[in-house]
C-alpha cells in the first residue's frame, strides 16, 4: 500500500481510474478469492455540492465493510435515478471468482437492478424493516413453498444456487 505522501503526488501522474484500479487490485489480494464477499451499494449527494444555481453531486459507491474499502465509486449527474447509478456501480464492479453478496436499499426493489446482480452470478440482500410485519410473513412463506418445490423436483429449484433459508425476524 503506498505511504500517504506517495497517495496525494500520484494523481496528477496518472489518472484516477488507474489508481482506483491498483487499489482494487491490492484489496483483491487481501480477499480470499473463494469466498464471496458482502459489498453494501448506497450513494449520497456530496456535502456541500448543491446550490440554487446548480444540482448537488451523486456519488454512489460499493463498500467491502470486511476490508474496511471503498472498491468503487462514481460520480453521476444529480437527476440520474438511484437505480439506474446502481447499475452503472455493477458495470465497473470487477467480478471475482467467489463472487459478492450485494446489500442495498430502496434501489434493490428494482427488477433491472436484481437482474443485473443476478446476470454477474453474484447474490443480493434486501433490508427488511421491523414495522413491515405482513411483508415478512409473505416472504417467509414464499421461501417455505420454495424449499418444500424443491424436493419435489430432481434438481431442486435452485440447482446452481447455495441453499435459500429465510432471514426474516417476526416478533411472536
Amino acid at each position: 500500500m503506498p505511504t500517504a505522501p506517495a497517495r496525494s503526488e500520484l494523481p496528477p501522474r496518472i489518472g484516477v481510474w488507474a489508481q482506483e484500479a491498483v487499489l482494487r487490485e491490492w484489496i483483491a489480494i487481501r480477499l480470499s478469492p473463494e469466498d464471496p464477499l458482502v459489498v453494501n451499494v448506497d450513494g449520497t449527494c456530496a456535502r456541500g455540492s448543491a446550490s440554487a444555481q446548480r444540482p448537488g453531486v451523486y456519488l454512489p459507491a460499493a463498500c467491502a465493510p470486511r476490508v474496511s474499502a471503498i472498491l468503487t465509486q462514481l460520480r453521476v449527474d444529480a437527476k440520474t435515478n438511484e437505480h439506474k447509478a446502481a447499475l452503472e456501480l455493477l458495470n465497473v464492479l470487477p467480478p471475482r471468482r467467489g463472487g459478492y453478496i450485494t446489500t442495498g436499499d430502496a434501489m434493490f426493489t428494482q427488477t433491472e437492478v436484481c437482474r443485473a446482480i443476478r446476470d454477474r452470478n453474484d447474490d443480493y440482500g434486501r433490508v427488511l424493516l421491523d414495522h413491515r410485519h405482513a411483508l415478512a410473513v409473505d416472504i417467509d412463506a414464499g421461501l417455505t413453498f420454495a424449499a418444500q418445490a424443491a424436493t419435489f423436483s430432481p434438481e431442486g429449484a435452485f440447482p446452481k444456487r447455495a441453499h435459500v433459508r429465510s432471514a426474516v425476524r417476526t416478533d411472536g
